[in-house]
């Protein structure tokens, strides 16, 4: 298996965390675009989980990090290829997007018609009438973030 593929076993999500699925899954993501070493730690395809794809961290090739800001022995695994205020960063972005999911879930129906609400990876948007823009606050969490 090549390091974009782990094992089965290598996946293996504990059953706790198999409906928590949206909060892995951004929280993978919002390592990926806050970190910025691509190279190196990338979020699995199909699995929400990270996966180290180059040398340039502590860890060996295909090591997978489960991206739970919840566990923190989790948390010291990511967290630990990562200088401390990206972490922090990296955290926030995950709490954001975990608010942003039980918020949206407790809401009103989808209304037919509008554009459906939604986490962006940055922002979370509420559903909005066709042709209206949306504006929203820059997170906290790239207040000093490199994004190019």
């Amino acid at each position: 298996r090549s390091c974009l593929d782990p094992s089965e076993e290598q996946l293996r999500i504990d059953e706790n965390k198999k409906g928590d699925f949206f909060n892995l899954h951004s929280c993978a993501w919002c390592f990926h675009f806050l970190a910025r070493i691509p190279n190196d730690v990338r979020p699995h395809r199909q699995h929400p989980v990270l996966v180290v794809i180059g040398n340039r961290t502590s860890y060996p090739r295909g090591t997978v990090l489960i991206p739970d800001v919840t566990n923190a022995s989790d948390v010291s695994s990511v967290c630990k290829i990562v200088p401390g205020a990206m972490c922090e960063r990296w955290k926030e972005c995950c709490v954001a997007a975990r608010q942003c999911c039980q918020r949206q879930v407790a809401g009103e129906p989808y209304v037919n018609g509008t554009c459906p609400r939604t986490w962006d990876g940055w922002s979370c948007f509420d559903d909005t009438e066709p042709g209206t823009v949306e504006y929203v606050t820059c997170p906290d969490f790239l207040q000093y973030a490199v994004l190019s």
